[in-house]
């Protein structure tokens, strides 16, 4: 997740971080000129375009498999996934607690603020260009929210790995405790353990929550992030989703088969997607 910089090149915006710096780019990319902006042009980032032979030697994907999963999740009904995302964004907007377990011993509470919900589901509508959003992703798609930064309490245990500068970072888990967050991992912890030492801010703090809308995407690739259900909880910098801490570091991980409650509504059911 650190970014060299706060805009990054066209991919999804959980595998941008794994393989940049560790600091989360932003879910869209603005113009970065007037004219443009005033213009309201809008554009998507082709994350097929991330899919070649060698990352995918890399990390050890079968490429066909990962191009070929990439053009299924790109040929979904976007209105689909526009419908829902703004559905769940509405109910990720609003002020509650948000409770996440699993079967392996993930146990996690934090609170949400009311601060706005953004959904990335491939189409940059009218309302998207005047919050100042002119770019989308294909394929989509995801709700994000940035919750209360010291409402985290439990233990979160991933079950994805974390792909990394060509590594699979495995194991890893995060632990609040009176809002503060260490993490542990088991392969290749030194190589984002080096970066979290040297990074300052608020480095150690929630950061988002993060749940995937697109049904044709798989797990197995940098683009976990989408599949319909998935949950990613990061820490680290979120200012650029209109959250408190500031940093250069950022770190996310992934949960297959997490059960969410947003208030008293269950919005993902052991890994399936129900709001």
């Amino acid at each position: 997740m650190p970014t060299s910089s706060s805009r990054a090149p066209p991919t999804s915006r959980g595998t941008e971080r794994t393989w940049r710096n560790l600091k989360p780019p932003p879910r869209t990319t603005r113009t970065g000129t007037a004219a443009p902006e005033r213009a309201g042009l809008r554009g998507a980032r082709v994350l097929l375009g991330y899919v070649s032979r060698e990352r995918a030697r890399s990390y050890g994907f079968e490429f066909d498999a990962w191009r070929d999963m990439i053009l299924r999740a790109s040929s979904v009904d976007f209105n689909a996934i526009a419908r829902k995302g703004k559905k769940l964004a509405a109910l990720l907007s609003k002020d509650a607690e948000v409770e996440v377990s699993a079967p392996n011993g993930t146990r996690f509470v934090c609170e949400l603020k009311g601060r706005a919900a953004q959904s990335d589901d491939g189409i940059v509508d009218a309302q998207d260009v005047k919050d100042g959003e002119f770019m989308t992703n294909v394929p989509p798609g995801y709700v994000i929210v940035c919750p209360g930064e010291t409402s985290a309490e439990g233990t979160v245990r991933f079950d994805r790995p974390v792909p990394y500068l060509g590594l699979q970072v495995t194991d890893v888990a995060f632990q609040f405790k009176d809002g503060k967050a260490t993490w542990s991992a088991g392969t290749n912890e030194e190589s984002i353990r080096s970066q979290y030492d040297r990074a300052t801010g608020a480095k150690d703090r929630l950061g988002w929550l993060q749940i995937g809308l697109n049904p044709a995407a798989s797990y197995g690739f940098l683009q976990d992030d989408l599949v319909a259900g998935a949950l990613e909880i990061g820490i680290g910098d979120n200012s650029e989703y209109g959250g408190k801490n500031h940093s250069n570091f950022g770190f996310q991980g992934r949960l297959t088969n997490a059960t969410v409650r947003v208030g008293k509504r269950v919005v993902v059911d052991k890994g399936r997607l129900v709001a």
